[in-house]
């Protein structure tokens, strides 16, 4: 399983939006803050938008802040709204022979479900308030680290 350059950029966007949680926030301020180039920010939050993650304000003093059930959402949902339905681990049985072979593949499957459900399961318990609580620990720890 992975998630794009998109759908990490998106996290990171929502994470600090979450930290920053009363603050309206330029692209411009979250695009350098995060180095994120600003351009592919512009059409992320696009999307964080039409998902709901976030709202925005125009005009000066305007920009991004977080929607107000967005802390709630879990990482799932919020991976899924930016790359689609995830991918499960898959094997390909297409080739197997023997029984021998079919046995063995049997049991590498049902390990990629098992796999999966597990994987399934703790990104629908991980919250993005979870993310921005871990982010502030590790940050509060290491004055240099950040997003």
């Amino acid at each position: 399983m992975k998630i794009t350059k998109k759908c990490e950029y998106a996290l990171r966007c929502l994470i600090y939006l979450v930290v920053n949680e009363n603050k309206t926030l330029s692209l411009r301020t979250i695009s350098n803050k995060l180095e994120i180039p600003f351009k592919f920010l512009s059409l992320i939050v696009i999307d964080l938008k039409k998902s709901g993650f976030i709202e925005s304000v125009k005009g000066p003093g305007g920009g991004y802040f977080l929607s107000q059930e967005a802390p709630n959402y879990t990482f799932k949902k919020i991976t899924e709204a930016i790359d689609g339905k995830l991918s499960n681990y898959k094997i390909n049985f297409a080739t197997i022979c023997k029984q021998e072979t079919a046995f063995i593949s049997h049991v590498i499957k049902e390990s990629l479900d098992f796999v999966n459900q597990a994987t399934y399961r703790s990104m629908n318990q991980l919250t993005l308030r979870d993310l921005a609580n871990k982010y502030v620990k590790i940050s509060n720890v290491n004055d240099n680290f950040s997003i």
